[in-house]
């Protein structure tokens, strides 16, 4: 840049010198030297001895010409050259604009076409439809596990009704095995009379629920799948081969919100183990950073070969959180299922053996009307007006034949019994104050186990010592 530069100076400062000078001063150019200073932009002049020849210092622009008779030509040249320029802008202007409002005016279009409060669905046009096995667009890893996957996913909806007339809500599932097996989350389907799940081609079926296990929040459904039916289960994928590591790409596929069906969602794995307590249960957990929802829960979290790598259960929600999902490890899922469809419950989980009900100061109403013999133990008559007020608390209703007391406990469980601490041999305690705080108790122990009940019974406080059975139940 510099040579040209110097060049392009040098050249025009000669053909000035020799045609102009010469003409005036009959002056050679070999009487005088040139040179010009890059740093400064200035020219400066040296004559030869003796030479009295003098000019002007040209403008500081190194691409200006001195002032010289050729000096108007170059002037006309400037202008034709700032013609061209300013020509050029307007069109350019021009184009920019026409291309902002033909922009407006489709805007325009569509946003009349919506209306007021409508959806970008509503706009009337041919719908979308893609037939998988005629895709033309190369697939990424993301798109071929999905594609491995989709299949094998499900909505889920849990009606209130045997006539499934009144839909109490809606989650997500997976096909577990080819004779019609279904895993899902525990609380998605736990109490309801009605449960039907949907294939993501639409084929809906009637499912029976066949086992859950509310401490790891999984369940076990049913449905009877026609003999020529082309769908297949979930591949599961196996952790003593191939370990979960911490980055690697997920895959959530599942229902958010109840009516977004077959939704697609990936990140990573954010965190192998997390210790979080959903809804009052403890549970170990793996943290995604895919996006889940309402209506997620008891859906597949897929790795990037579309393998089954845990089920999505929680999330944590609020206006300051973003991409905090949590999921079933895989190994969970796969020994809690393989018992609920062996055997109906999960091996090795204690139990008191004892049937209790929580009795609040909001749902006493629908508890005295279920077991009646509970208001007296329940109730109690204060004031002058002898107005009788709710105890709330954990009660008794009935023992199983199964329980077992310790030797030495001079007491036993009886209806109406109202729990107040539990505590182990080794001195560890926990006061009662719902359910969910016994059970979380109970998965600290093992079966044979002994513990030890204080309940209050007349307005006295008991000791009951019980050896913990085994659980064969949900």
């Amino acid at each position: 840049m510099n040579d040209e530069f110097n060049n392009l100076s040098n050249n025009d400062n000669q053909n000035n010198i020799s045609g102009e000078n010469k003409a005036e001063n009959s002056t050679p150019d070999s009487e005088y030297e040139v040179s010009f200073d890059s740093a400064t932009g200035n020219y400066s002049y040296t004559p030869a001895p003796g030479n009295t020849f003098t000019l002007e210092e040209p403008s500081r622009n190194a691409f200006d010409t001195m002032n010289t008779p050729k000096e108007a030509p170059r002037k006309e040249k400037k202008k034709r050259s700032a013609l061209v320029c300013v020509t050029a802008i307007a069109v350019s202007f021009a184009i920019i604009f026409s291309a902002l409002a033909a922009g407006a005016f489709a805007i325009d279009s569509i946003i009349g076409k919506l209306g007021p409060g409508q959806a970008l669905s509503s706009i009337d046009g041919p719908k979308l439809t893609v037939n998988k096995s005629d895709l033309e667009i190369p697939m990424n890893d993301v798109s071929k596990a999905t594609y491995a996957a989709y299949d094998s996913t499900l909505l889920i909806e849990a009606y209130v009704d045997s006539s499934a007339s009144t839909l109490a809500g809606t989650g997500s599932g997976v096909l577990w095995s080819a004779d019609g097996y279904i895993v899902t989350c525990n609380h998605v389907v736990e109490g309801y009379q009605t449960i039907k799940v949907t294939f993501t081609d639409g084929t809906s079926f009637f499912a029976e629920a066949m086992a859950n296990d509310p401490i790891t929040d999984l369940a076990v459904l049913k449905i009877s799948l026609p003999a020529n039916s082309e769908v297949l289960p979930v591949t599961v994928r196996d952790t003593s081969k191939t370990r979960l590591t911490l980055g690697e790409t997920v895959i959530a596929i599942g229902n958010p919100l109840g009516y977004l069906t077959n939704t697609v969602t990936d990140g990573i794995l954010s965190s192998l183990e997390r210790e979080i307590t959903v809804e009052g249960t403890n549970m170990v957990l793996m943290q995604i950073s895919a996006a889940v929802n309402s209506g997620n829960s008891g859906g597949g979290l897929f790795d990037i070969n579309g393998s089954l790598m845990g089920i999505v259960n929680a999330k944590i929600a609020g206006d300051s959180v973003e991409g905090i999902g949590f999921a079933i490890p895989i190994d969970t899922v796969i020994d809690v299922a393989t018992q609920l469809i062996d055997k109906g419950y999960v091996s090795g989980r204690p139990q008191i053996g004892v049937n209790l009900v929580t009795i609040t100061n909001h749902n006493y109403a629908d508890v005295f009307k279920n077991y009646p013999e509970l208001r007296e133990f329940a109730t109690t008559s204060s004031g002058r007006w002898g107005m009788s007020s709710i105890i709330p608390g954990i009660y008794v209703v009935s023992t199983s034949e199964s329980i077992k007391y310790a030797d030495g406990s001079e007491e036993k469980l009886k209806l109406g019994d109202r729990l107040y601490q539990i505590a182990t041999d080794d001195g560890n305690f926990v006061t009662i104050d719902d359910q969910q705080s016994i059970q979380n108790f109970l998965v600290e122990q093992k079966v044979g186990d002994t513990i030890h009940l204080t309940v209050m019974r007349g307005g006295k406080a008991l000791t009951v010592s019980v050896i913990l059975g085994e659980k064969t139940g949900a």
